[in-house]
């Protein structure tokens, strides 16, 4: 058995073709490429990097997604609330580089609230028609069986927990993948320096920690692709990055 790769630019990133020739199964020796994923391209538009604002003001972002096999943003061929927005004040802006770093890894937990609808009644620190994720986390953070809680009620759906609003049931994930959304949650949530926001553009508030003034906002854009189909774990992750100041 023979095995070929063959690296290229294809438009939208570096993609792997990769070919495998058993010598018996096809005329000539030859199979069929196997199917390939190519990375996708994510570039954050606005803000500039580097750029300084005033503290509390309401900053504007732009975001631009493209992938070979899911489509371009621009054209509405990637749904928007697939792009997150990662939003983490920080104390000295060397704490990051302010420059895109491509394809990454992240928590599953992340990935599959990525995918799933959870931004659309939920946001990760205020309130919309649901409870933030921050409050879920602080609520059931001290909580032994805080992941069994939650993952169970991710799954099967609530209602009267968190006043007149319904939880839906999300029976499509399985047990194990509902205790990393629920992991990630009970993490993230907690962590007062971060937030998060679904889509290509929008507006946050720069708000610095209580008594900060000043401070530095690394702004991390993200996009994960739908992968091969039929083949769970090929999905691919890229993210862009820049670093804003408050003044």
């Amino acid at each position: 058995m023979m095995t070929f790769k063959l690296t290229g630019n294809l438009g939208f990133g570096v993609a792997a073709l990769l070919f495998v020739v058993p010598g018996d199964l096809r005329p000539g020796g030859v199979s069929p490429a196997q199917p390939a994923n190519t990375p996708p391209v994510v570039r954050i538009l606005a803000p500039e990097n580097n750029s300084a604002h005033s503290g509390n003001s309401l900053v504007r972002y732009s975001i631009s997604a493209a992938d070979r096999e899911d489509g371009d943003s621009q054209f509405d061929e990637i749904p928007a609330n697939r792009i997150f927005l990662e939003i983490r004040y920080m104390h000295d802006a060397n704490a990051s580089t302010g420059e895109s770093t491509g394809i990454r890894s992240e928590p599953p937990g992340l990935t599959l609230v990525k995918k799933s609808d959870c931004f659309t009644c939920h946001q990760f620190n205020t309130r919309l028609i649901g409870p933030s994720l921050s409050e879920i986390a602080a609520r059931y953070s001290k909580d032994r069986d805080a992941n069994k809680i939650l993952s169970g009620r991710i799954r099967q759906g609530s209602q009267h927990i968190w006043g007149e609003a319904v939880m839906p049931a999300h029976s499509h994930l399985s047990e194990k993948e509902a205790q990393a959304v629920a992991d990630w949650i009970l993490e993230a949530g907690l962590d007062r320096d971060v937030n998060f926001l679904a889509g290509k553009e929008g507006a946050f508030r720069l708000s610095t920690p209580e008594g900060a003034g000043r401070g530095y906002f690394r702004l991390k854009a993200t996009y994960t692709d739908n992968g091969i189909p039929d083949k769970p774990g090929t999905s691919l992750t890229a993210e862009d990055e820049v670093i804003i100041r408050a003044r």
